[in-house]
C-alpha cells in the first residue's frame, strides 16, 4: 500500500460519510438494547433469589441493605475476604 492520496468528489465523501455514521449509530442502537435486556435480566434474576429465599425462610429487609453493602464489597475489591470473587483482582489498587 502506497502513501498516495486518492482525491474522490464531494458527493462521493459525502455518501462514504453518510453510509458510516449509518453504520456506527446502527451499532449504537444495538449495543443500548442489549445492555437494557441484559441489566433487566440482572435485576430479574437478583429479585427472583431474594423472593424465593425470602419465602423459604421470612427474611428481613434487612438482608437486602446488608447484601447491598456486601455486593458493593464483593465487586470493588474492597475486602479481602471476597477478593476471589473479583473480576480484576489482579490489577486491583486496593490490596
Amino acid at each position: 500500500m502506497t502513501n498516495e492520496v486518492i482525491h474522490i468528489n464531494e458527493n462521493e465523501y459525502k455518501e462514504i460519510l453518510l453510509q458510516t455514521v449509518a453504520v456506527i449509530e446502527t451499532a449504537r442502537s444495538n449495543i443500548a438494547r442489549h445492555v437494557a435486556a441484559t441489566a433487566s435480566n440482572t435485576y430479574w434474576e437478583i429479585g427472583k433469589i431474594l423472593y424465593d429465599r425470602k419465602l423459604e425462610s421470612k427474611h428481613g429487609s434487612g438482608v437486602v441493605k446488608r447484601l447491598s453493602v456486601d455486593l458493593w464489597f464483593a465487586l470493588s475489591c474492597g475486602h479481602r475476604e471476597y477478593r476471589p470473587y473479583c473480576s480484576h483482582a489482579r490489577t486491583c489498587q486496593r490490596r
